[in-house]
């Protein structure tokens, strides 16, 4: 009874997206997925990328970033601290040490 009551719901809420709107609506949630799914550290060298001077310099940068993610494991406490790091980054302070702290370019002197 609950499986024929699901399906009488998602048929419901199928028929409200008219058809040419589906495929927008897919392309829509991957793209959510994509940049929410991102790994953080990956997030992290991006947004450090994008601190270069050059289009060409930045997607480099990107590239060599996301085939390094491949080529090494990154531990659940290396991904919080990229997660942390997300935030605080800021390419106008990554030439200053607490900007390249920040940015995870260095260790943090005081952390233990």
């Amino acid at each position: 009874m609950r499986a024929v009551a699901w399906d009488l719901r998602r048929a419901a809420a199928e028929a409200r997206i008219a058809p040419p709107m589906k495929p927008l609506l897919i392309c829509a949630s991957l793209l959510a997925c994509l940049s929410g799914c991102t790994d953080p550290c990956l997030a992290l060298a991006q947004k450090v990328c994008e601190c270069l001077p050059t289009q060409a310099q930045i997607d480099s940068c990107k590239t060599s970033a996301a085939n390094e993610k491949n080529s090494i494991s990154i531990s659940s406490q290396e991904q919080q601290t990229c997660s942390a790091l997300l935030g605080k980054c800021d390419c106008h302070l990554l030439d200053t040490p607490q900007g390249k702290i920040n940015c995870g370019q260095a260790r943090d002197p005081n952390a233990q």
